[in-house]
Parts: structure tokens; sequence; C-alpha cells
């Protein structure tokens, strides 16, 4: 990282390299440091949504989250770090929190929609340099078709979320235009 003040490259923070850890040194710690190495608490990908839902629909929580989208924060932000968040705590494992994605980011679309609050749906700076040039609307459209086609039949099962087709549409088509 270059110092602005400075002109030139900041200080590596440990310059020597062998001032490390050697290979497989985490192996020799105890087992059961880090939530992740133990069994996850939720295994099952519905269960998983409906649990996190149910936090997202506490309304000091939902409060924070509509602030976050209306101080800019894209929904992938948003999703990211709540997919992350349940890994590092060991609620679920990294495969769970990838297929959440998908069902957390309607739902904060919906949350932003019953809000009549804009959203950014990537936050990607080079997304967003390319939005100037009209390429994201494209993708984005895209994306959300994609994303309404392969989730449509678990958000319609899910009893938290309450959606409908027709809700969905509007969202497809809101990114189109």
């Amino acid at each position: 990282m270059i110092n602005p003040k400075l002109k030139q490259p900041a200080p590596d923070a440990n310059p020597d390299p062998f001032n490390r850890p050697p290979p497989g040194w985490s192996l020799t710690q105890p087992k059961g440091k880090w939530a992740w190495e133990s069994p996850p608490q939720h295994t099952d990908v519905d269960e998983t949504v409906d649990m996190i839902i149910d936090k997202l629909e506490d309304p000091k929580v939902s409060d924070r989250y509509v602030k976050l989208m209306i101080a800019g924060v894209s929904v992938e932000e948003i999703v990211d770090s709540i997919a992350l968040a349940g890994f590092t705590e060991g609620q679920f494992n990294p495969d769970v929190a990838e297929l959440v994605k998908a069902p957390l980011a309607i739902y904060l679309m919906k949350l932003a929609d019953d809000y009549d609050i804009p959203f950014k749906l990537f936050g990607n700076p080079e997304e967003m340099a390319q939005e100037e040039e009209g390429l994201v609307r494209q993708q984005s459209s895209v994306l959300c078709v994609s994303v309404t086609q392969t989730c449509t039949t678990t958000l319609l099962t899910t009893p938290h979320l309450k959606l409908n087709a027709q809700w969905l549409d509007t969202v497809s088509l809101k990114q189109v235009s």
C-alpha cells in the first residue's frame, strides 16, 4: 500500500519472512478452538433460511439493514456479511452459507421494496464503473431473472417470506428499467 504523504510503499507489517508460523501450525493447536471446527448447528438450507429471516424480522434488526441499504450498501454485501458471520459463528457450513445467499438477497430486495427505498444489487467497484455505461442494468436484470427462476420454489414454500410470483415479476421488471 502506498502512503499518500510519502509517495512510497508502506513498510511491511512483518519484515522478517521467517517470523511466521510454520506450515501446519494450525494442526498442532487444540481442536475446537474455532467455532467452524465443530459440527454446524444448522445443516438444512430451508431451516437456515427460516432461522436467519426470523432474526431479520426483528424490528431493530430490519431497521439496521434498511438504514444500510439507504446508505448505499449493496444487497450483495449485506448477504455476504450475513453468510460469513453465520459460518464463523458455527451456525452453518460454507456450503449452506452459499446456498442461503439467493433467498436472503430476494428477502432484502422485498424489504427494500416494502420501505420504497432504492437498492443496489451489487457492490463491486468495477460494476459501479460499468453502471455509468448502462451495462450493469442489463446484467442485473439477467441475474434477477435467473435468481427468480431458481429460487421461486424455495421462496414460495417458505412461510416467513410470504412472497408471490407477482412480486417476483415486479422485482425483475424494476431491475430491467
